[in-house]
């Protein structure tokens, strides 16, 4: 598949969420040309006496178009609404309630230009559309953001920032990242310090302030990627170089450097982990 993109493009394309081509051709080609199928083989909200081939070109031309808008939408509200931490489901569903919007002008022509079927008047104006829009494309949204949801949590697929957090290979959770987690993860995080009100995220490209609290940030991490080993302070397992002790007084050295104290009521679980070298 590399080969053939390479041919046609001189470089691998850059897709969104750094998707390989097969995940980007399955999610957004493979996938709804067989939901097209299906509902074109059902001849679904058509004609009884419709021809089957013509039942699923139709279906095609209303499903590839509506996929493509959610998708627009869903990454664009995901940046706006980045800070939110709103959950993958959440995001996927706003993003297609807002797309139907000015995806339903297109639908309505479909159905009455292409296919002749007759659209009540009610369906059209405006802004009555607009409130029958979960009613009329319930379905597509489900759709939608089940496939999503199956993206992450089923396959690992990073989805609008969001991303299946694991410990390993083999121990894969279910947790999703929330959006502005995600950069610092593909950054590597090294550890995170509380501060008030806000949190500092090191990695290994430096440091950032975050207006955060520090229990959401390490529970949003799961300690997939390490643990909390002082009431201020949560490190990365991986970026554990060495460990200090000097008299009761216990620290970890991580691999920018950085000096970090383990806390009494902390040490049984970091020398569980393996930090305490």
């Amino acid at each position: 598949m590399s080969d053939v993109t390479n041919r046609m493009f001189g470089q691998p394309p850059q897709w969104p969420d750094g998707m390989t081509t097969r995940q980007a051709l399955t999610l957004y080609l493979y996938v709804p040309l067989g939901i097209s199928f299906c509902f074109g083989l059902l001849r679904s909200a058509l004609p009884n006496d419709m021809h089957q081939a013509y039942a699923i070109l139709a279906w095609t031309l209303i499903f590839i178009p509506t996929w493509a808008t959610y998708e627009a939408s869903t990454q664009l509200l995901a940046k706006l609404l980045k800070t939110w931490n709103l959950p993958l489901w959440m995001m996927t569903i706003l993003g297609a309630l807002i797309s139907g919007i000015y995806l339903k002008p297109y639908l309505i022509w479909i159905s009455e230009g292409t296919l002749g079927i007759e659209i009540k008047p009610e369906q059209k104006a405006f802004p009555s559309y607009i409130l029958r829009l979960p009613l009329d494309t319930g379905v597509f949204i489900a759709l939608w953001t089940l496939m999503n949801v199956t993206a992450v949590r089923k396959f690992g697929i990073r989805r609008f920032g969001y991303t299946l957090v694991s410990s390993s290979k083999s121990d894969a959770t279910t947790v999703t990242t929330p959006t502005w987690l995600a950069p610092y993860l593909a950054q590597g995080i090294l550890a995170i310090e509380a501060e008030d009100h806000y949190v500092q995220v090191y990695t290994k490209r430096g440091k950032t302030l975050e207006r955060r609290r520090f229990s959401d940030v390490i529970n949003a991490l799961d300690n997939a990627h390490g643990l909390r080993v002082h009431r201020s302070w949560w490190v990365s397992k991986d970026a554990v170089q060495s460990s200090t002790k000097d008299g009761q007084r216990l620290t970890l050295r991580l691999e920018n450097d950085l000096v970090i104290p383990v806390s009494r009521s902390y040490r049984v679980a970091a020398q569980s982990k393996g930090l305490l070298k």
